[in-house]
C-alpha cells in the first residue's frame, strides 16, 4: 500500500483508494492529477521534447 503526505494536514495518512487518494486525518479526497498539481506525488521522469522548425 501506497501512503503519502497530505497537502491539506501535512500528516503521512494519503492513502490511494482507487480513483481518488483519501487522507484518513482531514478526510481529503483528493485525484492523482490534482495531487500531482498540488506537489504531493513525484512526476514522471518522462521528458517531453519541443520540435521547432526553421520556417
Amino acid at each position: 500500500m501506497k501512503i503519502r503526505l497530505c497537502p491539506r494536514c501535512q500528516r503521512h495518512t494519503l492513502v490511494q483508494t482507487g480513483l481518488f487518494w483519501a487522507c484518513n486525518s482531514c478526510q481529503l479526497a483528493i485525484t492523482t492529477v490534482a495531487l500531482r498539481a498540488e506537489g504531493g506525488q513525484p512526476r514522471s521522469k518522462t521528458r517531453h521534447s519541443v520540435v521547432r522548425s526553421n520556417d
